[in-house]
């Protein structure tokens, strides 16, 4: 269910009025003044969406990483139980430091 580009605007302008009536702001550093400044609701409104889109991105990657993870895992089972040239079943245990390990 992937929102559009319109409903994404919507909401990210819906939790801007939810910050300013709070009496919350958006800032952002001044690199000359080297103090924070306070922007405008156009820059808010992108603040908000950067964030959810990093957030997307982010959970893509630690996604893409997972199952990646579970791919090696996967090919480490296959191999620590199905080793031909062992005689005895072993059943694999993965390490907290996700290393797979055969137990004879």
């Amino acid at each position: 269910n992937q929102l559009t580009k319109g409903d994404r605007g919507q909401i990210a302008e819906k939790i801007v009025g939810i910050v300013y009536d709070s009496q919350g702001r958006f800032l952002k550093w001044d690199i000359r003044d080297k103090c924070w400044v306070e922007v405008d609701f156009d820059a808010a409104r992108g603040k908000v969406t950067h964030y959810f889109r990093a957030l997307r991105e982010r959970k893509q990657r630690i996604q893409k990483q997972s199952s990646v993870h579970e791919s090696k895992c996967s090919d480490a089972t296959k191999r620590a139980v199905e080793d031909p040239a062992s005689e005895t079943t072993t059943t694999p245990t993965l390490r907290t430091d996700g290393a797979m390990v055969a137990n004879g």
